[in-house]
Order: structure tokens, then C-alpha cells, then sequence
């Protein structure tokens, strides 16, 4: 859908079509997300790493696109940006299998499920019986995010995706304004925007490692914290290309590993039975953060706020994001994914 939606853009007259598209083209999600929360076996370094090739995508698009707007117009964009998610959409199709503890948990084949494994595991391929360490979830699954001592849980990881990816989002909408308003030509923003996505793909590419070898909470807490410095010196960068250039790859590292670790962080809080339903709804709140983020951001310039007062004010979410990690440190702890303290 989202690369279906792209091309009409092309023909796109005024902000209500602009509009209308935009909320199709976001009607598909993230596709990454749920594919590497479904398979569990890739661990929290493995989740990392593939998450790290849909930022890498984001990092190169931001150049291309540069270069597109120079050489053929705005509409090349969409074209290219619609024809690559069907390409994407297609190799998944082809390539990708289910998940082996989805597969248990719903009854599947087992020659079905034996055929992934010798994909995995070629040692285990005369295995005919297998086990998952997790029982099928009964009834909605979304009911289940509040039961058996979620509630909480649930709630602080809304928090910290709502406020990590809203802040992404609003660096990336809102740097061409910024950089025209310091008298920056547009077509630098994609390159400003690009060097903002290489700064989170090393923070992304760092959260896993650092998560599995430190635990969530002691990493996540400094890298938010980090990134609400960064948020917060924004608005003074807008008038220098290598300035504003260097707070967004600062955004991109610290921000972006907070985020990404929030997402793997809320895959191992969460049973496999109910991983997906809670990841994907964490992340519609993270998107609701990138929807609620520009609203607050035009409120503010019609109150005639300055772009250091907005991004000053915009510094404070990543501090609310890392106190949710924080909080959810003791959840943290009994699944294991967090160091115990000192006896």
C-alpha cells in the first residue's frame, strides 16, 4: 500500500491532497518492526541489526533524495519511493518465513516447521517433535497488554516510544523549515537529513550490543538523556550547514538508539503470544508522537516561539522517555534483561 500511494503524489496540487495520501502511505506501518519481532530466535542483537538496514535505507534516501530534487524535481521522489517498497514487499513474500514460535504456538505442521529449522539449525534436521516455552495467548490479544501485571509496563513503554519517536519524526519534518528560516538552501536539508540518519544507524546499530552486554536501563537512560542535550541545541544550528548537520547526527546516535532500544527492550518485556500486538501498538504510539509532534510545533510558532524556544521545549521528551526506561526497570529485571544489582 505504502508504495502504491507514493505515485500519486506525483500529481499532487494542494496540502488536502498532500494530505490524503501521506495517511495512506502511512496506512502501512512499519513492516520491519513486525518482522523482526515475530522471529524472536535473531535476540536482541539480531533484532538490532536488521532494524539497522531499514535506517540505512532512511540514511541513503536522504542523500539520493538531495540529488533527485536537484537533477529532476520533487516528483522523481515519489517515484522512486513508491517503486522500492513493492520491490521490498516482494523479496519478503518470497524469501522470508514465519516465525517458529508463532508457528508452535498456533498449532502449525510440523514438517512445516521442520523445514525452517533445517534452514536454521542444518544439525537439527532429523528433529521430528517440537517445543515453545510460551502458551498461546486465549481472547484479544490487546487485552492481554493489561493483565497478568502489564498494565504498567504497557503504559511507561507508550511513554518512551511516543516521546523517543516523536522527536525523531520532528527533527526530520522540521529541519528544511528551520534551515530556510537560517537562510539555508532546501535542497541542504537532504543532506543535513542523511547525515542525521548515519547518526542513528550507528546509534541502532550499537543498542543491541550495548543492551545484551550492559542491560536495557543503563544504556537507554544515558543515550535519551543525551539526546534531549542534542534536541534542545537544535533550534541555535539552523543557520550553519556543518552545525546543523552535526546536532542532527547527535539527534539521529542518541535519540535513535533510545529508540531502538525501546523496541527491543519491548519485545523481550513482552510473551511471544502477545509480541507483536504489544510492539505494534507501541509503535502506533510512537507514530502518534511523529503525528501530535508538528501540531504542537505550529501551535507554538503561532505563539510566535522562536526555533531555539521550540526545540528547547521539544529537549524535555527524550528526558520523559528515559525516565519511563527507568521505571520499568524492575519489569526489566525479572525478564532478565536487565544486570542485578550489586549483593
Amino acid at each position: 500500500m505504502s508504495g502504491f500511494l507514493r505515485w500519486p503524489s506525483i500529481r499532487l496540487q494542494d496540502a488536502p491532497d498532500l494530505l490524503h495520501t501521506r495517511f495512506g502511505e502511512d496506512a502501512g506501518g512499519q513492516p520491519d518492526v513486525f518482522v523482526h519481532e515475530r522471529h524472536a530466535p535473531f535476540g536482541v542483537t539480531g533484532q538490532s541489526r536488521l532494524r539497522n538496514v531499514a535506517v540505512l535505507g532512511g540514511s541513503l534516501g536522504g542523500f539520493i533524495n538531495g540529488a533527485l530534487l536537484d537533477s529532476y524535481g520533487w516528483q522523481a521522489m515519489f517515484l522512486v519511493g513508491g517503486c522500492l517498497p513493492l520491490a521490498a514487499a516482494a523479496l519478503l513474500a518470497l524469501a522470508l518465513p514465519e516465525s517458529l514460535r508463532f508457528l508452535l504456538s498456533h498449532g502449525a505442521p510440523a514438517s512445516r516447521i521442520a523445514a525452517i529449522v533445517r534452514r536454521i539449525r542444518p544439525d537439527l534436521a532429523g528433529a521430528q517433535c517440537f517445543t515453545a516455552d510460551e502458551e498461546r495467548a486465549q481472547g484479544a490479544p490487546l487485552l492481554h497488554l493489561f493483565t497478568e501485571g502489564r498494565f504498567r509496563t504497557t503504559l511507561l513503554l507508550w511513554v518512551s516510544f511516543f516521546m523517543a519517536f516523536g522527536i525523531l519524526g520532528i527533527a526530520v519534518v522540521w529541519t528544511p523549515v528551520l534551515m530556510r528560516g537560517g537562510g539555508l538552501a532546501p535542497a541542504l536539508a537532504g543532506t543535513a537529513l542523511g547525515v542525521h540518519g548515519v547518526g542513528a544507524l550507528i546509534g541502532m546499530a550499537s543498542a543491541g550490543r550495548l543492551m545484551e552486554r550492559f542491560g536495557a536501563v543503563p544504556v537507554l537512560v544515558p543515550a535519551l538523556l543525551l539526546g534531549a542535550v542534542a534536541t534542545g541545541s537544535l533550534g541555535y544550528a539552523a543557520s550553519s550547514l556543518a552545525a546543523v548537520s552535526t546536532v542532527l547526527f547527535l539527534v539521529g546516535l542518541f535519540v535513535g538508539l533510545g529508540a531502538s532500544g525501546s523496541i527491543a527492550l519491548a519485545a523481550s518485556l513482552y510473551p511471544t503470544a502477545v509480541r507483536s500486538s504489544g510492539v505494534g501498538v507501541a509503535m502506533a504510539m510512537g507514530r502518534f508522537g511523529q503525528v501530535l509532534a508538528p501540531l504542537f510545533a505550529t501551535a507554538a510558532l503561532a505563539m510566535e516561539w522562536s526555533g531555539a524556544q521550540l526545540f528547547v521545549a521539544f529537549g524535555l521528551a527524550p528526558v520523559l522517555a528515559a525516565l519511563a526506561v527507568l521505571l520499568l526497570k524492575p519489569a526489566a529485571l525479572h525478564r532478565g534483561i536487565a544486570p542485578e544489582p550489586a549483593a
